[in-house]
């Protein structure tokens, strides 16, 4: 999960929903508590008026009165029950109520509230005094636990009604934080699109404090790249401008001479170096690649290489179809093949072969040799800038890393493989 947002809601959500479960389980535990308590008080109320009702003569006999003030110890079932029993256990006196009821026994009574069997029973231990004795009696009383499970139940639906809709609105509220929270980090990251896309140059705030110091320092690394790019841009002017006269020189004596070799290399190096200049002066925009054809390219620079590598003999072919297309406008699609055909040419023993497949939105160019190969462990260490396999071949070891950084400015990269059979296999993706 990559998404600050979404990880964010996420503890949230576990933090409210920890909240709703705990809140509920302990109000319901303090509702049940409250409720038993009360249970407990009426009925000691109620052990304490048997007790004031109760009456025992001097044989020792105990006499209770047919009308009972507590109306359900008289009805049959009535979930309200009473007895009074001797020190034996015996029971001396039971209430209507208790007939035809599966009750507990009464024995298993104590002094604090108990449930058993679907009851709850209280008891209390008295002695009456008579004149020349002591009686010792236990009163007892009991009630169904269902009527008290029933309001437990209706407390526990209304609870979690209303901790569900908190919990909704709880949730909400906490999103609606999180995305006004969130707010700055979406505008710089807005922001930061528009300077790929070239609409800007900087972040521009106001930033909360938080992130003031990395827009900050954002904003100090754009300043810099943009002072060296616009240091390499005078640099290749300058280079260019320099150039420019031992290049008329050069294409002046192609005329006189008439040698159109001579003036055609000459004109590439000119277009070479106007490409580098414009390159340079893109350097930090985004432009809308124009869609190139593949198979004219490749022609072009087939037959530049054929020449330049004539003494070689080698076999070119181009098996890129006619309807392959890239997003790269020609002069960057021709730097970055021609930079592979020559490298592939150098090191080929006997064929260069271009190929292309497209799919999935993109187009995927393979140039293979016959050389030698490539060892697996250099193949990241010759795209670096300056690095070559054999000082004894020419070259300065930049154009595969010109072109790995072309692929990659266009949305795509560059891969080097081995051949099935003997050489190298190098893979452009770009878009297509």
């Amino acid at each position: 999960m990559n998404s600050i947002a979404a990880r964010l809601t996420l503890v949230a959500l576990v933090i409210t929903l920890a909240f709703t479960v705990l809140a509920a389980l302990g109000l319901q535990r303090a509702f049940e508590q409250a409720a038993e308590q009360a249970l407990a008080e009426r009925m000691e109320a109620e052990l304490l008026l048997l007790m004031a009702m109760a009456e025992v003569d001097d044989g020792g006999r105990l006499n209770m009165p047919a009308q009972l003030p507590i109306a359900e110890l008289s009805y049959p079932v009535s979930g309200r029950y009473a007895w009074i029993l001797d020190e034996k256990g015996r029971v001396l006196w039971a209430s209507p109520s208790t007939r035809g009821a599966r009750l507990p026994d009464p024995v298993a009574a104590s002094s604090a509230l108990q449930r058993q069997s679907g009851h709850y029973l209280l008891q209390r231990a008295v002695e009456w005094e008579l004149p020349d004795q002591a009686i010792p009696l236990r009163f007892v009383v009991a009630e169904d636990a269902a009527p008290l499970a029933a309001e437990v139940a209706r407390f526990r639906d209304t609870l979690l009604l209303w901790l569900g809709i908190m919990a909704v609105v709880l949730s909400l509220m906490l999103w609606l934080a999180l995305w006004l929270g969130l707010a700055p980090l979406r505008r710089a990251a807005r922001q930061v699109t528009d300077i790929e896309d070239g609409r800007r140059s900087r972040l521009q705030g106001p930033f909360p404090a938080e992130l003031q110091g990395l827009t900050g320092r954002i904003n100090r690394l754009l300043d810099h790249q943009e002072r060296q790019q616009e240091r390499w841009r005078n640099a290749l002017g300058d280079l260019a401008h320099s150039l420019k006269t031992p290049l008329a020189v050069i294409m002046g004596h192609a005329e006189q001479a008439k040698d159109a070799e001579l003036r055609e290399q000459a004109q590439r190096m000119d277009r070479i170096i106007q490409y580098q200049l414009q390159r340079a002066g893109r350097a930090g925009q985004a432009l809308e690649q124009p869609r190139t054809s593949l198979k004219p390219v490749a022609d072009r620079l087939l037959n530049t290489i054929r020449q330049v590598h004539a003494d070689r003999g080698l076999e070119y072919r181009n098996e890129v179809p006619d309807t392959a297309l890239v997003q790269l406008n020609e002069d960057d699609l021709m730097e970055l093949l021609g930079n592979l055909l020559d490298n592939a040419a150098k090191w080929a023993n006997q064929e260069v072969v271009i190929s292309a497949s497209t799919g999935d939105g993109e187009t995927l160019i393979t140039i293979e040799d016959d050389g030698p190969g490539i060892p697996e462990h250099a193949r990241l260490q010759i795209l670096q800038r300056g690095q070559r396999l054999d000082e004894r071949r020419p070259g300065q070891g930049i154009g595969l890393t010109v072109a790995a950084e072309i692929a990659t400015e266009a949305g795509g990269s560059l891969e080097i493989r081995a051949r099935r059979s003997q050489g190298t296999r190098i893979e452009v993706r770009l878009p297509s």
